[in-house]
């Protein structure tokens, strides 16, 4: 498992010849299939700022860098952003998560994922930093939100 976090500032190269299409500067999520979708990219020239690359086009994931095929093309993302289900990495990290019987379950602090297929598996729970010290994260298996709320996301009861 990774998690999604890391994804954010890698660069992303061409594998054949070494280009760089830009760095990853938002992860975007498909929560209902609970799937990464892509990455969109701060491009060195700054053409607009939803552009990306689909998770599809990636060839492999290493410590420093994202590599892709020569023929990938960077892609608007503006229309996949609008679409039902979509969400940006963002949407969901250091908000807090409460289930609907109203238990305090912690803050989210990363999403975790397997790189093979892209399924987004888990979430990372903190309780605050001397809790995290001690005791580390939790993660919980991801759920179903009943809610989204700007600062706070609801879980079904028994997540």
């Amino acid at each position: 498992m990774v998690k999604v976090s890391d994804f954010i500032g890698l660069e992303v190269l061409t594998v054949e010849n070494g280009q760089e299409l830009g760095r990853v500067h938002q992860v975007v999520l498909d929560y209902e299939k609970a799937q990464l979708c892509g990455f969109i990219l701060s491009e060195a020239t700054l053409f607009t700022f939803a552009r990306g690359i689909l998770f599809e086009d990636i060839a492999n994931f290493g410590l420093d860098a994202i590599t892709v095929s020569t023929s990938c093309e960077v892609k608007d993302f503006s229309q996949l952003l609008e679409a039902p289900g979509i969400f940006l990495l963002e949407s969901f990290k250091n908000k807090e998560l409460f289930s609907a019987c109203g238990q305090y379950l912690g803050i989210i602090t990363d999403l975790l994922c397997n790189l093979s297929n892209g399924s987004i598996t888990y979430l990372e729970l903190s309780d605050g930093l001397i809790y995290d010290f001690v005791y580390g994260r939790k993660t919980l298996p991801l759920p179903a939100f009943t809610a989204i709320h700007e600062d706070r996301l609801i879980v079904p009861e028994g997540s």
